[in-house]
């Protein structure tokens, strides 16, 4: 590994600590990307040195990729400074997608000036037939007739956009391509599509008395055409009942349309944050019966905030943020039914931290052989991936004993990660020299 300044990485359960480069300041994309041929190493055929920016864009909280036939792009969504959100494509060599959207540019926004979608870090999704779906937060504009008056009232609503798999609204999808509901009116952090073809948005509401109020888990089901599917709840909506948080969420799909969803519960008085993780039936009740205990799984281990579910063997695996000193990140792996995998890890655990410095947690995702990504970035120094073996370990063969360059300096932060044909794709924020962040995604060798 190239280095100026170094750390230490420590993985409980692995042998290896692992050393990071680590510099003060922004650093210059010719420094921070470097070409290296090895896995875990910047990819030099895509962008400039393994990285493509956008200074105009706003930092990105998600990065997909898109498979249409043999041929792929990259899709990254996030803010836009001024209120709003976009998608904005790349292609496989790190260049704009000017055949996405209908401005030439390859950025679709949504939403201009809307300054409520900011308070959502949102989820991005392709479907099964390559379209791609956006579910946050948006301002709902309703009138009110009375007394021969019109008002009108604001208020803050489940968003799901999707667009065509070139990038413009789908008239198919609620008749304009966007869905709105009053339903959840916090956060908007995860959706997944069922088997079925429908797809379940998970976010946040408010209820209780007007001097307790608390969050809960509020799940939507749609139709393939956005309407509500009835078949699920209450009339296509299920309420959580624990006192929940989904300001960082995961959900993930296994089979028979079972929905499993992370978040941070609070229990107790005074209240305590758990890892909890929840699984719910396809009709969108909690699988009291077969799942964790009544359903669910705590855990006083972090506060949880991504979610996967491996599409062949049906696992779980959660990650979350530890409030150490320092800060570290933990990822459990969970069997089908909620029970710890004891092989993994230390009995289900794997800790990622490094000496003296505070450690955030960025993407998460499975690769294909099971291989874990988690997206790291410690406090000042960069960001960067690290790389499980199945059993947790860290996998020696990627990067420097598990993870790959480090990328950037300080103000650089990522925040997705994702499996790509050519490599392991991330994406985030990095720091522009007149001030402000802009977008980046990068590319590593897998």
């Amino acid at each position: 590994m190239r280095s100026r300044n170094s750390g230490r990485w420590g993985f409980a359960g692995a042998a290896a600590l692992m050393r990071v480069a680590g510099c003060a300041g922004a650093v210059l994309l010719a420094t921070a990307a470097v070409a290296w041929a090895a896995a875990g190493g910047l990819d030099a055929t895509f962008g400039s040195g393994g990285v493509a920016t956008a200074p105009t864009l706003y930092p990105a909280q998600h990065v997909k990729v898109q498979r249409l036939g043999t041929a792929e792009r990259y899709l990254a969504t996030g803010f836009l400074q001024s209120g709003g959100l976009y998608v904005a494509a790349y292609t496989t060599s790190g260049l704009p997608d000017t055949t996405f959207g209908t401005n030439g540019d390859g950025v679709v926004k949504l939403f201009p000036g809307d300054t409520v979608v900011n308070t959502s870090r949102g989820d991005l999704l392709v479907d099964s037939a390559g379209r791609v779906l956006r579910v946050g937060t948006s301002t709902l504009t309703t009138a009110l007739v009375g007394n021969g008056k019109t008002q009108t009232r604001t208020s803050t609503a489940l968003t799901v956009v999707r667009l065509t798999q070139d990038g413009r609204l789908d008239p198919t999808f609620g008749g304009t391509g966007v869905v709105r509901l009053t339903v959840a009116d916090r956060y908007v952090n995860g959706v997944v599509q069922l088997a079925s073809g429908r797809i379940v948005v998970a976010g946040t509401g408010l209820t209780g008395t007007k001097n307790n109020m608390w969050e809960r888990i509020v799940l939507v089901c749609l139709n393939e055409d956005g309407s509500l599917y009835g078949g699920f709840g209450q009339g296509g909506v299920s309420y959580e009942t624990l006192r929940t948080s989904t300001s960082y969420c995961g959900i993930g799909v296994q089979s028979n349309d079972r929905i499993v969803v992370g978040s941070t519960a609070y229990i107790g008085s005074p209240l305590v944050a758990y890892w909890h993780v929840a699984r719910y039936a396809s009709t969108g009740s909690l699988d009291s019966s077969s799942f964790g205990s009544g359903g669910r799984v705590l855990s006083s281990v972090a506060n949880l905030i991504r979610l996967v579910v491996d599409p062949t063997s049906g696992q779980i695996t959660a990650a979350g943020q530890k409030d150490s000193t320092p800060r570290q990140i933990a990822v459990a792996r969970y069997s089908v039914d909620g029970a710890l995998v004891p092989t993994f890890g230390q009995s289900g655990y794997a800790t990622l931290g490094m000496s003296g410095v505070n450690m955030y947690l960025g993407g998460l995702c499975l690769q294909p052989d099971g291989k874990t990504l988690v997206g790291c970035n410690p406090t000042g120094i960069g960001t960067t991936v690290a790389r499980l073996n199945a059993d947790g370990t860290s996998d020696t063969g990627f990067g420097t004993g598990g993870t790959s360059d480090l990328l950037g300096g300080m103000g650089w932060s990522g925040n997705g990660v994702a499996v790509a044909t050519d490599g392991i794709v991330t994406s985030g924020q990095y720091p522009k020299s007149g001030g402000g962040s802009g977008l980046y995604v990068a590319r590593y060798q897998p």
